[in-house]
């Protein structure tokens, strides 16, 4: 729906159009639940599909730091591809670069795309450790375990190499900033955002 006089956007949808649409969908799902039954109404999302010209995606190279902090949050659907698609990259590190390190951390949501097996393999995995390192899940406060996740595991182990565009000249374009940036400051700064989000 369109937004209300004054209204922000509560999500920056981060996703690879390469993820599976029903996994990804059953994410929306649940989130969109889990957001109504604390604000008591649906929750926006900014998706770039309809909210960039498509015959014109170059552009949104330019005003991507306008549209990304314009949101409330980001939304990351971290699916098996999400870590091999440079724009989606480039999204999480625009969050972490016009943010303190500590804000961008509070406004990062990361949902990972699990099938239903996958899922019951990673809660038998996080049941498991738990039940083993008790103090170290309390001391964490988190069921997040290295490992369970493949994942997440993936998004610690970014490499830009690694990253592609559907594009050419618009991968072109992505990796002149990152080499001005720097290559190893770019992968550490995704790296660092994806472990500090889930140690939160």
């Amino acid at each position: 729906r369109p937004l209300k006089h004054h209204e922000q956007i509560d999500f920056f949808m981060s996703h690879s159009w390469h993820d599976d649409p029903e996994i990804k969908k059953a994410a929306l799902v649940e989130i969109a639940r889990e957001f109504y039954a604390s604000h008591h109404r649906w929750p926006t999302f900014w998706l770039d599909k309809v909210c960039i010209d498509q015959d014109n995606i170059g552009d949104g190279l330019k005003v991507l730091p306008v549209n990304v902090m314009a949101c409330k949050k980001m939304l990351v659907l971290c699916g098996p591809t999400y870590t091999k698609r440079l724009w989606c990259a480039w999204e999480l590190f625009t969050l972490f670069s016009f943010s303190s390190f500590k804000q961008a951390v509070s406004r990062v949501h990361i949902t990972a795309l699990l099938t239903q097996k996958e899922r019951k393999k990673k809660q038998k995995k996080m049941t498991a450790y738990a039940m083993e390192h008790p103090d170290e899940v309390f001391r964490r406060g988190t069921l997040f375990i290295p490992g369970s996740d493949p994942l997440m595991d993936s998004l610690m182990k970014f490499r830009v190499s690694d990253a592609h565009c559907y594009d050419p000249n618009e991968e072109a374009k992505l990796r002149s900033v990152i080499a001005a940036v720097g290559e190893s400051r770019f992968e550490e700064s995704i790296r660092a955002a994806a472990k500090a989000v889930l140690d939160s």
